[in-house]
């Protein structure tokens, strides 16, 4: 263990003990300056000079620090792949030679060519400067005026075609007129119109003949009423005759254009009445038949001799059919009527041949 230092101070009796740091090292002293003035303070003139004071001497002990020893650290060695690269062989590109302006250049001979250079700009009048200042105004002002009214344009057109094709102008309601009950709902069945149908674009005559295409329809009228309604105006076949093949009951209706159908069938679809003649086929066969009867399945011989006779019978006048009474056709084509109860009952009219017929009915 060191023996400890004695410090003394100058103005103090005392002596003090210090005990240094427990270390080996020896001790290191040092020395201030001999004299160490400090600096004076300012007093009174009337103060008492202070005497000077000599600081005491330290010493500081040496430390030696222990040696760290690192360790080797030894990196392995990366190893970088040759890549060998594809040898590209880029064009010569051959850059004209520009002579700058007022440059010589030697054209080969004994005298030198001087490069001219651009010509000077000339100058513009103010007047016409301002021409093509407004000018261009104009015309960027028309190209303004142009968009805004293409523009207008497409907005409008947009708003038309959704206007047409929107829920608002869907048909809601099919009015028929001239039939009710079975034959009006057969009507609007073929007609093909369903609620929520675009009336935009929807043609009335195709509706008009799919109509048309019953049987029993003799005429139609379709008429678009906007915004959310078509009407369908009919006109039934109207029966002129009940159908009787020979003696037989009458159980078909005929129609002033030759249709002839089922009594139970067309009885609903036409407005019968109940009071028509008779036509009574006496040998005549309104049986379609072939064309050439070596070829059964081929085109159907056009005979209208039946549509003449029912034609006839729905000509007569207010007088003629209460004159005459039923009908009869026989195998040759010749129609015959008798007389109704009243001056020519039981006679028997004959009309013959059905070449003529207006003429015949103007004669009766």
């Amino acid at each position: 263990m060191a023996p400890p230092v004695q410090v003394t101070a100058p103005d103090e009796a005392t002596t003090r003990e210090t005990t240094p740091p427990a270390a080996a090292a020896p001790l290191v002293e040092v020395a201030p300056p001999e004299d160490v003035t400090p600096a004076p303070e300012a007093t009174s003139p009337t103060a008492k000079a202070q005497p000077k004071r000599k600081l005491p001497k330290v010493s500081v002990p040496k430390v030696n620090l222990p040696k760290v020893a690192l360790p080797k650290v030894n990196l392995p060695k990366a190893t970088v792949p040759t890549v060998n690269l594809p040898k590209v062989n880029l064009p010569k590109v051959s850059v004209p030679k520009v002579n700058p302006p007022g440059s010589l250049r030697d054209t080969g001979g004994d005298e030198l060519t001087v490069v001219a250079g651009p010509a000077a700009p000339t100058p513009v009048h103010p007047k016409f400067q301002l021409r093509r200042a407004q000018v261009a105004a104009g015309e960027a002002r028309k190209r303004i005026r142009v968009r805004t009214v293409v523009l207008v344009a497409l907005c409008a057109v947009t708003v038309v075609v959704l206007s047409l094709f929107s829920p608002f102008l869907d048909m809601d309601r099919l009015d028929v007129n001239g039939l009710e009950g079975e034959p009006a709902e057969l009507v609007r069945e073929a007609s093909g119109l369903d609620p929520g149908t675009a009336l935009f674009g929807l043609s009335p005559s195709e509706v008009r003949d799919r109509v048309e295409g019953l049987p029993w329809i003799a005429h139609a009228a379709v008429e678009v009423r906007w915004p959310d309604e078509v009407a369908v105006q009919v006109t039934p076949q109207r029966p002129v005759a009940l159908v009787a093949d020979g003696v037989g009951p009458a159980d078909r209706i005929a129609t002033s254009t030759g249709l002839v159908g089922d009594f139970e069938e067309m009885a609903p679809l036409v407005p019968f009445t109940g009071s028509m003649r008779t036509l009574r086929l006496d040998g005549w066969d309104d049986t379609p038949t072939p064309a050439d009867p070596e070829d059964p399945d081929g085109p159907v011989r056009e005979d209208h001799t039946m549509e003449r006779a029912l034609t006839t019978i729905a000509r007569l006048g207010p007088t003629s059919s209460l004159l005459l009474g039923d009908a009869t056709l026989n195998a040759d084509g010749e129609l015959t009527f008798v007389g109704a109860p009243g001056p020519i009952e039981g006679a028997v009219v004959s009309f013959g041949h059905l070449d003529d017929v207006p003429a015949k009915v103007q004669a009766m």
